[in-house]
């Protein structure tokens, strides 16, 4: 982060204090009872996690390059679009956000698609201290096909919401084209973020290899097309007083629908250090046996670390 910038945000509730702390922002002196950290790239001492993949873009290479990174029907989509000419692309940063215009947008998306709504309050508390984006795609008839909601600091943006006319548009036929102003959408809002020295463009969670969800590895081959880089990383939850430790206890064991994927801190260390090992394990496995020479190559000094 920037020095001098913070994302931090206190609330209160019940009571008691909390602060949200966005990427890996430091913890500064603080009365809170809880502290979230949300989207750190390792887990934080003494808190519960909940870990999740996230595919993540290098926003430093210049457009060529990023083009070239990505799947070839991405590629395909985006010069489509740029050449046709037929959607027009909104940025909103800074200061009047239109809010509102987005959450009747998402949360229309929403109840068609059964899927939870967004918070209006949320949205504007982001809004409020700056760290909140809003991007849309228009078709030609200037009728909104997408809109794209993202957390925004100096350094690093991160897609939060999503919502298209893609139920409607399905119905008619017009599957394909929605699903090229999607990719289009998504590489103006990397040219945006990019002309504003953001370095990092986190396009949020995708499934674990393991899923069997078809509509869920859509997605992730959809993110992956961009030319991203999938990554671990948490959520944590660390309690800096006798009444947070309380409220965290109580949150894990009467909301465990929610709370099912957060485990304390030492042990999804150890997980992942597991995961990391035995995925340099395979590689090197997998080295061994596609090359007859690997032995020579690695008693050479070349082999794998």
């Amino acid at each position: 982060m920037p020095a001098g910038f913070q994302s931090m945000i206190a609330s209160s509730k019940y009571g008691l204090r909390f602060i949200d702390l966005y990427f890996d922002e430091q913890l500064p002196v603080t009365n809170a009872d809880v502290i979230h950290y949300r989207y750190r790239s390792e887990p934080v001492a003494d808190s519960i996690v909940a870990s999740h993949l996230n595919v993540v873009v290098d926003l430093s290479l210049d457009p060529a390059a990023l083009l070239a990174g990505m799947a070839k029907p991405t590629r395909y989509d985006i010069r489509r679009a740029e050449k046709e000419g037929s959607f027009s692309f909104h940025a909103f940063t800074g200061e009047s956000l239109p809010v509102g215009r987005f959450v009747r947008f998402f949360n229309a998306f929403a109840d068609a698609k059964g899927i939870e709504r967004v918070s209006q309050r949320a949205l504007s508390v982001l809004a409020d201290r700056q760290l909140l984006a809003l991007t849309c795609i228009c078709n030609a008839d200037g009728s909104e096909l997408i809109w794209h909601a993202y957390l925004s600091t100096p350094a690093r943006v991160r897609l939060l919401h999503s919502a298209s006319l893609r139920v409607h548009l399905a119905e008619a036929g017009q599957g394909q084209i929605l699903a090229r102003a999607n990719r289009y959408h998504h590489w103006r809002d990397a040219l945006l973020f990019r002309e504003r020295s953001v370095s990092v463009l986190d396009l949020a969670g995708v499934c674990e290899d393991s899923s069997n969800s078809t509509a869920l590895k859509g997605i992730r081959h959809f993110k992956i097309g961009f030319g991203g880089e999938i990554v671990r990383m948490f959520d944590c939850a660390r309690a800096l007083s006798a009444r947070g430790r309380t409220a965290l206890w109580l949150k894990y064991q009467l909301l465990p629908g929610m709370y099912s994927q957060w485990r304390p801190a030492a042990e999804v260390a150890r997980e992942a250090a597991g995961k990391l090992h035995n995925l340099r394990q395979s590689s090197n496995d997998g080295s061994s046996r596609s090359s007859p020479h690997a032995s020579n190559h690695k008693s050479a000094g070349a082999g794998a670390a």
